[in-house]
């Protein structure tokens, strides 16, 4: 599978000279990497400082994750303030600086990041359930939505640093960095998601080169990094492969319906509408019958055929039948996702928006 992904995974698992950037040979004690003693000569004055806070982290990398999920935390609690202003941690019923970033209203869901930090390591460290408890993650388990924001960014930082300095090739590594980077995209910090993407995909190509499941979600997370850089052409080559791999591998499951809404999105953006017409369609009342009308995925379905009948480049579009079939997915949607994530959820408001262009196109229509 490698030779499908290219040079960025191996780029990807380089150690670079913290001072010059090129190709390390050695490290610090603090396993800051160097390629020449005059590189790590030249940085110690700067170094010299934090190296010895790095080697009690247990490294750069566990330093700089200790970072990243303090500031994380922190800007979710500002983020949150308002929405959790005079509600109790649903964990230990104290008051303080809460979060709550996913389906939950009123006083259910909010939550201390510590508090929510905790219980999803106790329960993905749990090994007396069969239960996934590495979900508790990245969606919560009283809406069972999942996070979304900066507290998916706080969680994802906070599972990364508890795991970062497991072994390379440990499962719970490898999800909590492939965690991080799909958080890292959802927030638009597309060089820090790139490489965390990368990076994990490398690793499972190096630790558990048939583990299919695995190496499929990653290149899963790749080709929408590829989108996200205008890559499209690249970007549909990977998703036509993973469709085919969960298809193929797993037919009927979650895994296989996001692979096929992410395929037509990339089947719309090369312009491809016929395709991506017939591909949602059949996906759609496919995850309707195995996953039901309420789930996130089918939500996400239906909004994808309803851009794929009304994108003002095709030109189906000129037909008012296609733009009234996306105008009804899309009220439908919109019900059942205001009911179920709530009126402030991103998916919500991204379906209210696509509703509105749709109607505006009508009306223009006549």
């Amino acid at each position: 599978m490698e030779h499908l992904v290219g040079d960025p995974l191996r780029r990807a698992l380089e150690r670079r000279c913290y001072q010059c950037g090129v190709l390390a040979t050695k490290a610090c004690r603090c396993k800051t990497f160097y390629c020449s003693a005059g590189c790590q000569t030249a940085a110690w004055p700067a170094h010299k400082a934090m190296c010895k806070k790095m080697t009690r982290a247990g490294g750069l990398e566990a330093y700089q994750a200790d970072l990243k999920a303090e500031e994380a935390a922190a800007a979710a609690v500002a983020a949150c303030a308002k929405d959790t202003e005079g509600v109790a941690c649903f964990i230990c019923r104290q008051p303080g600086e809460l979060v709550r970033g996913c389906a939950c209203r009123g006083t259910a869901g909010a939550a201390h990041v510590a508090c929510l930090v905790e219980r999803a390591r106790l329960a993905t460290e749990d090994e007396t359930t069969r239960e996934d408890g590495f979900k508790r993650w990245f969606s919560c388990d009283m809406c069972h939505q999942d996070f979304h924001g900066t507290v998916s960014l706080a969680l994802a930082s906070a599972c990364w640093n508890t795991y970062v300095r497991w072994a390379e090739g440990d499962y719970k590594r490898l999800r909590a960095l492939g965690n991080l980077g799909g958080a890292l995209h959802q927030m638009e910090l597309l060089d820090e998601a790139e490489l965390a993407i990368e990076k994990t995909l490398a690793l499972f190509l190096r630790h558990h080169p048939r583990d299919n499941g695995a190496l499929l979600s990653g290149m899963g997370n790749l080709a929408n990094m590829r989108s996200q850089r205008g890559r499209h052409q690249e970007a549909l080559g990977l998703r036509r492969l993973v469709y085919q791999g969960y298809s193929e591998s797993f037919p009927a499951a979650l895994g296989t319906f996001q692979a096929a809404s992410n395929l037509g999105v990339a089947l719309c953006q090369m312009l491809q509408f016929d395709e991506a017409r017939n591909l949602l369609r059949g996906q759609l009342a496919a995850a309707r019958k195995a996953l039901g009308p309420n789930h996130e995925i089918v939500l996400m379905l239906a909004g994808n055929l309803a851009v794929a009948l009304s994108d003002s480049r095709s030109d189906a579009v000129r037909e008012p039948t296609h733009l009234m079939e996306a105008e009804g997915l899309l009220e439908g949607a919109i019900r059942t996702a205001r009911r179920v994530l709530g009126a402030e959820h991103p998916h919500t408001r991204l379906l209210q928006r696509q509703l509105s262009q749709v109607q505006s196109m009508l009306a223009a229509a006549g």
